[in-house]
């Protein structure tokens, strides 16, 4: 009896198999076999997938990082508050007589992952890496005279190579020069680890072991701004006046975002040519560093929460800043009848001489209304009466061309331009 029930039910279980489905007419058992095939290939896939990232994880190198526990709040900063006297009005150009001048800079396009992503050591501003000396000795190949790009008053920044293949840039100060407890130093590296912008020069890691004080940084290609306004490179190859907009309005995003984007608050109290580097798109980036015990109170190069006056210094210097672009002239020349650079361009506008601001080395000249635009601009960031000097964030406003035909017809093509004297009247309130 079993039998013939077992029978009939294999009977009826292969009758159901064997009828056509709905799916284009397959039978049952073909369709359970198949839909069961590509599940099983499927699943090998994702298994082989997961292996395989897992592997890689596993694999990948990690850069050279130690913990740091060291870490104070934003009140243990020290300030240094003793300032010149009248300091709102002038930004002081800073001359370093030992500086090296070269055509490689100290970008960010091409780290790899793990170098941008600041993964090693968080703090309350930000995460960073921290390096041993003997790392720092092994990315600048013992500090070798080949690696050096510049030297200063109180440190030496070498070229280096991490991990093999990121370019880097080591900053290494002067034991003799040394201004901080090693606290109050990895407080202020841990804060420049915190800016992130375009415009700002990256800070990837420090080192601190004894007397030794490291600060590491992204390299940009294109050395600083005063190399190309005021050195070799002008003569060589000099700034076309739109790569000249395009770094101060970069500069001016920078600016912008320490003062109203970023917490805490900065003010940079330092703004020249030798604090921006150019990478190789022309991009403008401002260097935040850590100042030594040889630099002045005015050359701080960062001030934490600042106040309204803090911010309008930043405002000065970057007019000042404007107008060493636009003339080619440094910010203060004792040879020069006219010492201060801002005296001179106001000088000249009142007597309508505007167009013979120009840097004589520009291939290319901008219009009259876009030269007048501009030299207005930084003419109010330098005004006498700080509260009526704009904030950063205006400026940029300003900056941007309002009058569509300016901002196709700004610059005329490269030609032999005489430099007029009578040029239209052009008004300054306040001068």
């Amino acid at each position: 009896m079993n039998r013939i029930i077992s029978s009939q039910r294999s009977d009826l279980i292969e009758h159901k198999l064997s009828q056509h489905t709905s799916f284009f007419g397959i039978k049952l058992w073909i369709l359970i076999t198949a839909s069961a095939s590509i599940a099983f290939i499927l699943g090998f896939i994702v298994f082989v997938s997961l292996c395989f990232i897992f592997h890689r994880r596993r694999c990948r190198p990690e850069p050279f990082r130690l913990r740091s526990k060291l870490c104070l709040p934003l009140s243990h900063i020290p300030l240094n508050n003793d300032r010149r006297n009248n300091p709102y009005n002038r930004c002081p150009e800073y001359i370093e007589s030992g500086r090296i001048s070269s055509q490689v800079g100290w970008s960010s396009a091409h780290l790899p992952y793990y170098t941008r992503s600041f993964s090693s050591t968080t703090s309350s501003f930000g995460s960073f890496t921290v390096f041993t000396f003997m790392e720092i000795e092994s990315v600048t190949d013992g500090f070798a005279d080949e690696n050096l790009i510049a030297k200063g008053y109180s440190s030496m920044v070498y070229r280096g190579v991490l991990m093999g293949t990121v370019t880097v840039a080591v900053k290494r100060f002067f034991p003799i020069y040394q201004r901080y407890e090693d606290n109050d130093f990895i407080t202020r590296a841990e804060m420049i680890a915190n800016v992130r912008h375009k415009n700002v020069v990256r800070l990837l890691g420090y080192c601190i072991e004894g007397d030794e004080r490291v600060l590491v940084y992204e390299y940009v290609e294109k050395a600083d701004l005063h190399e190309w306004i005021h050195g070799s490179s002008r003569r060589s190859q000099p700034l076309t006046w739109s790569k000249r907009m395009k770094i101060i309005q970069g500069v001016a995003k920078g600016l912008a975002y320490f003062h109203e984007d970023l917490e805490p608050r900065i003010t940079h109290q330092y703004i020249r040519p030798s604090k921006i580097l150019l990478d190789y798109q022309w991009n403008p980036k401002i260097i935040l560093a850590i100042p030594s015990n040889n630099d002045s109170p005015m050359s701080s190069t960062f001030v934490p929460s600042p106040n309204n006056m803090d911010e309008k210094i930043d405002v000065h210097c970057f007019g000042t800043l404007i107008m060493e672009l636009v003339s080619g002239r440094v910010s203060e020349d004792q040879s020069s009848p006219h010492v201060y650079l801002v005296d001179w361009i106001k000088e000249m506008v009142v007597n309508h001489k505007i167009v013979d601001v120009l840097d004589p080395s520009l291939p290319e000249i901008p219009t009259v209304k876009e030269l007048k635009r501009i030299v207005l601009i930084a003419l109010r960031c330098v005004d006498p009466e700080i509260e009526h000097r704009p904030k950063m964030g205006d400026v940029i406003h300003m900056l941007q061309p309002h009058d569509l035909l300016l901002s196709s017809n700004a610059i005329h093509k490269p030609q032999k331009v005489t430099r007029s004297r009578e040029v239209s009247t052009i008004s300054i309130i306040g001068t």
